[in-house]
This record gives structure tokens, sequence and C-alpha cells, in this order.
């Protein structure tokens, strides 16, 4: 990833020298959330929706956000001057999970040029939320693990990708793409 512009807390910070704390929750234990949104021109697509699921995924962790309206800025800012960008939203618990603040980094990135094609692995997914009733399944969480795992084992048989299928046998997603 060469992220063209990264916010800490809202401060403009320079891509190559960016630092979060190695205490930060999120760093040692993948506690936080995140979302990714597109922008075309400086304009997140249907960011509103994006912000209504962030805002559940921080409330299952207990994390508590800033406002709307300056997420709504950094996200933004990170898209200015970029033509085609994704805007990553991270927000871990902090230094201290149980006493805050969180911590939120906001990245824009130029976007990927599409494939014209992918050869996909079916990949079964049990740590999905497909049917389960674990809530916190719901929650899109820093912890990526087993969707890397899965774009390795595709990538290792010969496949560019991975998607996932799950406990029912449907298709659900890719490991960092929507179906």
């Amino acid at each position: 990833m060469a992220f063209a512009r990264v916010f800490i807390d809202g401060v403009d910070t320079d891509p190559n020298t960016a630092a979060i704390p190695v205490g930060d929750v999120g760093f040692v234990r993948g506690y936080g959330v995140f979302e990714v949104v597109k922008a075309v021109d400086g304009v997140c697509f249907r960011l509103p929706e994006h912000l209504d699921r962030l805002e559940r995924s921080a409330a299952m962790l207990g994390i508590e956000l800033p406002s709307r309206e300056l997420l709504t800025r950094w996200a933004a800012d990170a898209a200015d001057g970029i033509p085609e960008a994704i805007v990553r939203m991270l927000v871990s618990a902090g230094d201290d999970p149980w006493e805050g603040p969180c911590r939120v980094i906001v990245t824009g990135e130029p976007a990927s040029p599409q494939m014209a094609s992918l050869r996909l692995l079916p990949v079964n997914a049990p740590w999905h939320s497909d049917g389960a009733e674990w809530e916190l399944l719901r929650g899109k969480t820093l912890s990526y693990a087993n969707n890397f795992a899965a774009i390795r084992q595709a990538r290792m048989a010969g496949f560019d990708d991975a998607v996932l299928i799950g406990r029912s046998g449907r298709v659900l997603e890719g490991p960092t793409f929507t179906v």
C-alpha cells in the first residue's frame, strides 16, 4: 500500500514517518475496527452508511468514536487531491482500552486499477458471521489474519485470490473485496 495521505487523530502526518505507540491495543491486540470507502474527486461513496457500520462495530467493542462531523472531515481530507481514492478509517481502542481515548488513523491512497478477470479459489470461512449467533462476528474488526491466510492458500494453489464460502455453502465475499 502506498499511502498518499495519513491523518492520525486528525493531524496530517507524513506517510513515511507516521507512527503510533507500540502499546496501542489495536496494534498489540487487534482491538479496533475499520471501514474502507472509495472516493472520486474527493467525494466518499456512501459515507453515511460506512460511518453507520463503523459506529456499530465500535459499539460492539465499547469504543467511543469521535463525532461523525470529525470523521467525515478526516475522510474528505484523506481523499483530497487523489482523483480516485481508497480511504481507510482505522480505529483502535488506543493505549488504554478501558479509559480511552481511541486512536483514529485515516489514510488515502490511489485506487488500484481493476483487473479484467480473477481466478478465485473457494475457501471455507468458518470464522465468518454467516449464520453465527455471536454478535462480535458481525463487526469489522482489525484482525484479518484468517482472510490473509485464505489469500495465501489461494496463491499457493496457483489462484489470484480466494472467495469465502460460509457454513451454508453460500458465497460470502472475498478476503479483501465484496462480491
